[in-house]
């Protein structure tokens, strides 16, 4: 059977001309705000595929087929304005999104500079988010709040469809008060928003054509809008407003609170929570007052984006995974769903993640013990024949990454490195997966790089604070000689329950005293740097000994201190201990040029003469270390050598060698997409076969 690919419901690819130095914090600002902050693990982020472009990419590497909408955001200074080769690959663009369908690929142009306009002939006729335009205080802000305007446009164009117009409709704010205390700050709140926004507002009866009914009319304003309740002393005791609370959960609507309390309220309404809540303070001043507004329409284009990117999203992955799924919480699961559901013969229930806490699933539990509360997270982790979670409770999976180097592009590179591993790990440790991995705990990153370890320890805090303690299982974390007899006493007890060491002693054949651990930890001489390398090389067979397969990620070339690259000692440990690996290759390093020899392509990487050019210190202990007495034949480094091991293992059998699990095709995908969903999807499949193997 062929391989279908895949798609993402969204890709956002951003593009902007490198030598601004100011579109680097842009570029960023949005990267963080529609993907994730990778730095809180639970953080309910919208988990948005973002690609970042600082220069012109073939669009044949655009993840335009991946994905069935796209947003193309061209942040247009006077460097891109200037550009005849921008302006070229702008019109290819346009011509490819016009192709591929306008309704479905959009370009966004954003006026940067006081020339935008003049970029291209095309663009001048598009209607461009002007940045430039906006003081200076609120351009981050007004750049959000439109582009996530304008994508939340394309997305809920066939929910909120209008008669006589080619462009999707502008969303609707339903601003829910209790006239008495809240009616003042509401009325500032609609007058910013029609202001400054392109959005539209609901307020009161006003808004309701004469002669209609006003049960009906307000019913289908809420089910058409996103509802923003200004939460005041008297709100929770107005019947209509806490009707209006109730009809948005009812029909599964974005909702987002403004508390405003000056007193407090003697009982507050039970269903206004499990929501995003925002403060108001009386004594805000007029800038402040902006900001809040900001604020509260960024938060509610937030929500609703992230509402329906993910029921897109869930509504894919359980077509991919064959389970028929109808019903999706937009909020994690309270006593009023289960009144919305009181009639389902659906036994599965999805809610976005992070998951629930076991205190509040063992209540809906009590009531509802036939419901399956779940989240995208665990859905590719039931087992059809008992519905049983820990599908890789068997599984002792190795993670090999580090930061790519050698590239205009690793600043890039690594950010999504560490978004897909801290996303691929999750689903690992829920699926109750044991992590193995090498890295220093204690690694210090250079500028643009990142401790994995660090972000590792936060997920698994994380998740052991929120599901039972006995399915998420300690990291273990290997430690060469010297590194393993100097650990800290306090940093093993600091990290007790969460990280399990394993001290891996000296190469036997060195015979090394122990009073020397502490100067062979300096490298500062030919002899400590060989002890060192050939610790790790022993560190990585025992480790790889113990693992069930293997994750392959990044890598880089220069600066490491074994005797070869160590994603590429730790790959072909595996390789040749007939492990399964999994080789994500799209993110450059050495995965990529791993992947790349595995289809039978020489590289430059895998050749002894490119250290001589690049790196001629270390090509200096190379030869030094090939030389060495206590050096065998096997332990010698040969890239050519490499090269051809790893030719020839993706000859030898259908799926390269790997051993994975996976076809042909499906490691092919694995080595080119940078589509989230669709690397986690064939990890988790690839172990699946491999764990019932």
């Amino acid at each position: 059977m062929a391989y279908k690919r895949i798609q993402s419901p969204l890709a956002i690819n951003i593009f902007w001309h490198n030598a601004n130095e100011k579109m680097y914090q842009l570029g960023d600002l949005l990267y963080d705000f529609f993907l994730r902050n990778v730095n809180n693990p639970l953080d309910r982020h919208m988990g948005i595929p973002v690609y970042i472009y600082p220069y012109i990419p073939n669009i044949s590497d655009l993840q335009l087929k991946n994905t069935i909408h796209s947003a193309n955001v061209f942040l247009v200074d006077d460097e891109m304005t200037g550009s005849e080769d921008w302006e070229r690959f702008a019109n290819s663009l346009n011509s490819k999104t016009q192709k591929l369908g306008k309704e479905y690929h959009q370009i966004f142009p954003v006026k940067i500079s006081e020339h935008a306009f003049k970029f291209t002939d095309i663009f001048s006729k598009k209607n461009f988010i002007k940045v430039f335009d906006i003081d200076k205080s609120r351009q981050e802000h007004h750049l959000l709040i439109e582009l996530s305007h304008a994508i939340n446009r394309l997305l809920y164009k066939d929910d909120f469809a209008t008669v006589g117009t080619k462009s999707n409709p502008p969303v609707k704010l339903f601003l829910s008060h209790a006239k008495n205390d809240g009616e003042i700050l509401t009325k500032e709140l609609r007058r910013y928003i029609h202001e400054h926004t392109g959005l539209e507002s609901f307020f009161d009866a006003n808004d309701i054509a004469d002669g209609f009914s006003f049960a009906e009319e307000l019913e289908n304003h809420i089910m058409t809008s996103i509802l923003v309740a200004i939460q005041s002393d008297e709100y929770s005791s107005r019947e209509w407003c806490r009707r209006e609370i109730l009809l948005a959960k009812k029909h599964n609507c974005p909702v987002i609170v403004i508390n405003q309390f000056k007193k407090g309220e003697l009982r507050s309404f039970p269903y206004i929570g499990n929501v995003p809540h925002r403060r108001y303070s009386d004594d805000l001043s007029k800038g402040d007052m902006k900001l809040l507004f900001d604020l509260v329409i960024l938060e509610a284009l937030r929500e609703a984006l992230r509402i329906k990117f993910n029921e897109l999203k869930l509504r894919g992955l359980s077509k991919n995974l064959n389970l028929k799924i109808d019903t999706n919480l937009i909020y994690p699961p309270e006593l009023i769903s289960l009144v919305n559901l009181k009639d389902t013969k659906e036994k599965i229930i999805l809610y976005p993640d992070p998951p629930l806490g076991m205190e509040e699933i063992s209540i809906i539990k009590e009531i509802r013990d036939d419901l399956k509360f779940l989240t995208p997270t665990l859905l590719p982790l039931i087992s059809k024949e008992n519905e049983d979670f820990n599908l890789l409770s068997n599984q002792k999976i190795a993670i090999s990454l580090s930061e790519t180097d050698q590239s205009d592009i690793e600043w890039i590179q690594n950010r999504s490195i560490q978004n897909l591993m801290v996303e691929l790990c999750r689903y690992l440790l829920v699926g109750g997966a044991r992590l193995i991995y090498s890295g220093d705990i204690f690694y210090k990153s250079k500028a643009g790089g990142f401790n994995f370890s660090k972000l590792l320890i936060k997920l698994l805090q994380s998740y052991r604070n929120t599901f039972q303690e006995n399915n998420i299982h300690s990291v273990d974390n290997y430690r060469p000689y010297p590194f393993g007899d100097l650990l800290k006493k306090e940093d093993k007890l600091r990290l007790k329950n969460i990280v399990k060491f394993h001290i891996v002693k000296a190469p036997e054949n060195l015979e090394i005293e122990k009073k020397h651990a502490q100067s062979i930890q300096e490298l500062d001489t030919f002899d400590k740097k060989y002890v060192y390398a050939k610790s790790l090389t022993v560190m990585r067979n025992k480790m790889l000994s113990k693992a069930t397969g293997l994750l392959v990620l990044g890598g880089k070339w220069m600066g490491f201190k074994s005797k070869m690259p160590g994603v590429l000692e730790e790959a072909l440990i595996a390789l040749k201990l007939n492990k399964p690996t999994f080789i994500i290759g799209a993110f450059g390093g050495v995965a990529e040029t791993i992947a790349k020899a595995l289809e039978g392509k020489e590289t430059e990487h895998l050749k002894n003469t490119y250290y001589d050019a690049y790196d001629p210190n270390y090509a200096h202990f190379k030869q030094k270390f090939n030389k060495y007495s206590k050096t065998s034949k096997e332990e010698r480094v040969d890239y050519e050598s490499v090269s051809e091991y790893l030719i020839n293992k993706g000859k030898s059998a259908s799926d390269y060698g790997l051993n994975n699990g996976l076809s042909k095709k499906e490691n092919q995908r694995l080595f080119r997409s940078k589509n989230e969903s669709e690397i986690i999807h064939l990890v988790l499949k690839g172990l699946s076969k491999t764990t019932k193997a």
